[in-house]
């Protein structure tokens, strides 16, 4: 792959046209990937199923959860949602005719792109255990304080609220404007620093899912120097449909107290996060043409690419 010139991606546009595009060609998404969609209902419920008892079990001695739960729910989705990403791109980008089985026919191409997804996830994973680890620690330190607090030899629980605003109830930082302060501050720090390297290079992703030979790593680095900010922040907006889904979900429905409650909640979350990823694999798509592909593009002039005609698709 011949090094590209590096160039300003535009910004708004491209995660308009990811959103537009997306649902402009749902019906086509839909027909390609209401089988993978059922595969992945059924191995998520199976593995919720075996893991309710152990997420009961950890929450009731104090804990956040098991670690499976945090790895099986990515990686799982990831390799699944791998064999309509492929052909999703390639229907955008190529202007191909797809289906549901176009992902198997592709079997070695789309576990490469696995095998990449999988990589840009681990930048994710630290943090993500990271917060598993110190809200463990945290809950064990809290159990202590509680315990403490109730124990005879301090004269028993005591009564003037300051137990309660330190074991059972909410902090004061994880209230109101305080927390959406944190959030920003998350995005815009440790997140965008650990995300760095998987974003200057996701581009790679649609390189290997057109069937460029031997995608360069470096030169998809080359590409998107300057570009950090515009695909990082971009990649969030493409997902802000979704998660205002899985936040109305989050907030109409109650804990789940069984296994069925467990199981279905869960797969609607894993339903709302693949249509996230459909979205994003379209913004991809869109940001690969225009930066990779055809670089001298200027950026007042729409991109000319197959989606741009949508007589091509069946």
């Amino acid at each position: 792959m011949t090094p590209p010139t590096s160039r300003r991606l535009p910004f708004w546009r491209t995660v308009i046209d990811a959103h537009v595009e997306t649902i402009g060609l749902f019906p086509l998404l839909a027909r390609v990937a209401w089988p993978w969609l059922a595969v992945l209902m059924l191995v998520m419920s199976a593995l919720y199923w075996l893991l309710w008892p152990l997420e009961q079990a950890i929450v009731a001695n104090g804990g956040t959860g098991s670690y499976a739960m945090l790895i099986l729910p990515t990686f799982v989705p990831l390799m699944i949602g791998a064999f309509v990403a492929v052909p999703w791109h390639r229907a955008l980008l190529k202007g191909e005719a797809i289906s549901s089985m176009t992902g198997l026919r592709l079997m070695p191409i789309a576990l490469r792109y696995f095998g990449w997804t999988s990589f840009f996830a681990m930048f994710l994973m630290g943090p993500l255990i990271a917060g598993y680890v110190y809200a463990d620690i945290s809950a064990s330190f809290a159990g202590a304080i509680s315990a403490d607090i109730d124990s005879p030899s301090t004269g028993g629980p005591s009564t003037d609220g300051t137990a309660a605003s330190l074991v059972g109830g909410s902090a004061p930082w994880l209230d109101g404007p305080a927390m959406i302060v944190g959030i920003m501050l998350t995005i815009f720090g440790p997140l965008a620093l650990c995300m760095f390297i998987p974003t200057r290079l996701t581009l790679m992703l649609p390189a290997i899912a057109v069937g460029a030979a031997e995608p360069d790593p470096s030169a998809i680095w080359k590409a998107t120097r300057g570009n950090f900010w515009r695909l990082y922040l971009g990649g969030l907006l493409a997902l802000l449909i979704p998660v205002t889904l899985m936040l109305f979900q989050t907030a109409v429905e109650a804990p789940p107290a069984t296994r069925g409650a467990f199981i279905a909640s869960s797969i609607m979350t894993d339903m709302i996060l693949f249509l996230a990823g459909m979205v994003e694999v379209t913004f991809l798509s869109i940001a690969y043409q225009r930066l990779v592909l055809d670089p001298g593009l200027p950026e007042t002039k729409p991109a000319q690419w197959p989606l741009a005609t949508t007589d091509k698709f069946p």
